[in-house]
């Protein structure tokens, strides 16, 4: 399990030994139900929005549920599926953003 350690700073300057405050060690999981946005779970991929994108555009990656026009969402089952092993994760069915991502040619 991984765990991330939060420290709080100051941009103009060191502040006096007394002043400094670190909060506890705070264990940060993924629920194993729910449906997420790219947001929160982005902590946990090592790589860019631009490579996730590309990675669900060729199947290696969960296809995003589209619940509007604004809002995407991955359900975290299939989520943990590509965290235990990204590296040969496949999606069962292609993915619905492959609609549109050929260019009209025109003549």
């Amino acid at each position: 399990m991984a765990h991330q350690t939060i420290a709080l700073t100051s941009s103009v300057g060191p502040k006096p030994a007394e002043c400094r405050h670190s909060l506890p060690e705070m264990p940060i999981t993924l629920p194993e139900v729910g449906l997420f946005r790219f947001k929160q779970f982005a902590a946990f991929l090592p790589f860019s929005r631009e490579t996730w994108r590309k990675l669900v555009l060729e199947g290696k990656a969960p296809a995003p549920i589209r619940m509007g026009g604004r809002c995407t969402v991955w359900p975290a089952s299939e989520l943990h599926k590509f965290f235990h092993d990204p590296a040969n994760y496949r999606t069962e069915r292609p993915s619905e953003a492959r609609r549109g991502e050929g260019r009209a040619i025109v003549r």
